[in-house]
């Protein structure tokens, strides 16, 4: 048996698909890539495939070729988010995974036959798994609401009514939406049309009992039980898990379809499922065949669901490489002790959950929840992170006189992440209930993804309790804890690993989804401790301010605080806390002058930055002035220069005569210039 998956065109397809020989006229040979080196682009090599199972009746060989550099092409085109070398491994290492036409393509066996056995525990997984969406679908807020009006107290699954199944929604408020689709389909206009070259694809609806004209009160049933599933599938992520469909323009670049349908299908054939790869809010449903699966197997249906869709937001499957166990490798992994992951088989598993490759001889090493965390924005935290920004719990109406029972549901979504809860009690007894989604098949496999505990603590941060589960178990059993003294109390829940991967096990990483935390205590009225803390250091506008903190916050009536944590209050600073800091003066002086005719010379004090606050003053004051005797040459005294004009030479030719200046002693230390310059000539006529 494979697993259900395939891809095509501008799209990589997965499919679990039986495909007829017409389809597949153009298909030509190959080699196989052996190793890819992705900075040597250029070496050439090609892929072999061939189609999986054992229907060779209805299946042909599928052989495409594609050469190393066209693998960048292969990748773009499916829109593949990972390295060259992981997409060359894939191809290499899945015997479902082909390329054709530049789209990658998984062929995936015939649908499974569920034992008697097997279907009995899904019947009964599908009633256990109704009756919880109930129970906590009517809260409204909560990450797995109903909008339908159902009854809290309603406890006979068959009672749920047509309109009730068709109106559950996982978290209504989120834009992003995963459409169970059971009523049937007609499909125009979109990539499987194409791909078919089918004008309409008609798709009949989820049926168990032979009457596709109406739904018995086994398959509503089976409807809500798949949604609760697929819904805690992907609990840790901001999208709606909702039978609510908006139509194909709704989910246009924010939602995929899931059709989960009876009979023939044009699409998928024989197959149990079909997706193309990295599709989401394409427009490419992907279809789910329950009488493939099982047949009608609720538990098989939901793992092909979570599976099909983990396709369209860019997984690939899980499988093992090459071992001495499994010399030739197999490209889906089943499993290990009680766990198996989602993009591998999970049918037989009694835990699924998203996967990093963890296992031993792990071949696909895509981190799922990084993966898809490209299409679907990871779920903020619900509750506090910290002792000091803890929940507090909800009282439920109606406790019994002197007790109280409180509660919170929460989603853990992101790997070690702790939330944080409080209450209020008196000394005493105090009951921890921690709960997970609930089982199916009489606990014959768990349906939760997270394995969860949780510790409680004292009002001063000290541990009191650690609670696990035991051993194989997602939940602890309901824990009395001995709480000493009147206070508030803390319980934080976290995520718990099986064993370790390479053990057998499985760690926190896919531990994640949904949980439910009530406590039952003694009641006690318990009064909000808070004071202001110390002012803080005057600011340079003379202001102080100071911060409020609560030690121990109000509950179950109890006196608030007066001020919120972390309120802030300022004041204006007052006496010597409001001057300023000193400041010193800082001055220089100035070029000495020129020399004076008693051989002196002076320097002038120049200040930059005047004393303030109490600052240290300047050596000397602003303009003061200091001198000194001149030296040297700049103190002898001036000298005026001397001279006259020489005779009037001999007329010329021309009629005219000149005469030179004649300089008899320069000017020096400053004398005066003569009138002339030495040489200078003047002119005349004669």
């Amino acid at each position: 048996m494979s697993w259900p998956c395939a891809s095509r065109a501008l799209w990589v397809l997965v499919l679990i698909v039986v495909v007829s020989a017409d389809q597949w006229q153009q298909a030509s040979s190959s080699r196989r890539i052996s190793s890819i080196s992705e900075d040597e682009p250029t070496r050439h090599s090609t892929i072999k495939r061939h189609a999986a199972g054992s229907d060779t009746a209805n299946r042909r060989t599928l052989l495409s070729t594609v050469s190393e550099e066209q693998l960048p092409q292969v990748a773009a085109a499916s829109r593949f988010r990972g390295s060259l070398r992981t997409l060359a491994a894939a191809l290499n290492d899945d015997e479902n995974l082909f390329v054709h036409n530049q789209s990658l393509l998984a062929i995936c066996g015939d649908g499974i036959e569920a034992t008697p056995e097997e279907q009995a525990a899904g019947q009964a997984a599908a009633r256990d798994m109704a009756a919880t969406a109930l129970a906590i679908g009517p809260q409204g807020s909560g990450p797995f609401a109903s909008t339908a009006s159902l009854s809290t107290a309603l406890s006979l699954p068959d009672s749920i009514s047509i309109t009730e199944a068709f109106k559950l929604s996982s978290r209504p408020g989120s834009k992003f939406k995963i459409v169970l689709d059971f009523d049937g389909n007609t499909l125009v206009n979109s990539q499987w049309n194409q791909y078919q070259n089918l004008d309409k694809i008609v798709t009949r609806p989820y049926d168990t009992d032979g009457n596709p004209a109406t739904f018995s009160a086994a398959e509503i049933i089976d409807i809500v039980a798949i949604w609760r599933a697929v819904a805690e599938d992907y609990a840790a992520f901001d999208v709606d898990v909702t039978t609510v469909d908006p139509g194909e323009a709704a989910l246009k670049g924010t939602g995929q379809k899931a059709i989960i349908f009876t009979g023939p299908n044009p699409v998928s054939g024989t197959s149990a499922g079909i997706a193309f790869i990295s599709s989401f809010g394409q427009g490419a449903p992907v279809f789910i065949a329950a009488d493939k699966l099982g047949p009608n197997n609720p538990k098989f249906i939901w793992e092909a669901v979570s599976h099909e869709v983990g396709h369209t937001l860019g997984l690939l499957h899980d499988g093992v490489s090459a071992n001495t166990l499994k010399p030739a490798g197999d490209p889906y992994f089943w499993g290990q002790g009680t766990w198996a992951p989602i993009m591998g088989v999970a049918y037989y598993a009694q835990v699924s959950q998203f996967d990093a490759g963890e296992y031993p001889f792990a071949n696909n090493p895509q981190d799922d929840l990084a993966v898809i965390g490209q299409f679907l924005p990871r779920l903020p935290q619900q509750h506090g992170s910290s002792i000091r920004t803890a929940t507090a719990l909800s009282a439920a109406a109606g406790s019994e006189a002197g007790w109280t029972t409180a509660s919170k549901e929460g989603v853990l979504s992101v790997s070690d992440q702790t939330d944080y809860h409080y209450f209020a009690a008196t000394a005493g007894v105090a009951t921890i209930d921690l709960s997970v989604t609930s089982p199916f098949g009489k606990g014959t496999h768990n349906r939760a993804n997270l394995k969860v505990g949780c510790a409680v603590y004292g009002e001063t941060g000290v541990l009191l309790q650690n609670i696990a589960p035991n051993p194989a178990a997602m939940e602890p059993p309901a824990v009395n804890v001995t709480l000493p003294s009147k206070g508030v109390y803390y319980v934080s829940v976290f995520a718990l690993p099986e064993g370790t991967p390479m053990a057998g096990g499985y760690s926190t990483y896919g531990s994640l989804g949904w949980y439910m935390l009530s406590v039952t205590y003694q009641t006690a009225t318990v009064d909000c401790d808070g004071a202001w803390g110390p002012w803080g250091l005057c600011a340079s506008n003379c202001m102080q301010s100071r911060k409020y903190s609560i030690a121990r916050p109000a509950a179950s009536g109890g006196a608030i605080c007066p001020f919120a944590d972390g309120a802030l209050q300022t004041q204006q600073c007052s006496g010597d806390d409001c001057k300023p800091p000193p400041v010193n003066c800082t001055g220089v002086w100035g070029p000495w002058s020129r020399c004076s005719t008693d051989c002196t010379q002076t320097a002038k004090y120049i200040v930059q930055v005047p004393a303030a606050n109490g600052g240290a003053a300047c050596p000397a004051a602003a303009d003061a002035t200091k001198t000194q005797r001149c030296s040297g040459d700049d103190c002898k005294p001036p000298q005026n220069c001397t001279g006259d004009w020489g005779a009037w030479s001999r007329c010329s030719t021309d009629c005219t005569q000149t005469a030179k200046y004649i300089v008899q002693v320069p000017a020096a230390n400053g004398g005066a210039a003569c009138p002339a310059a030495a040489d200078a000539t003047k002119t005349q006529r004669c």
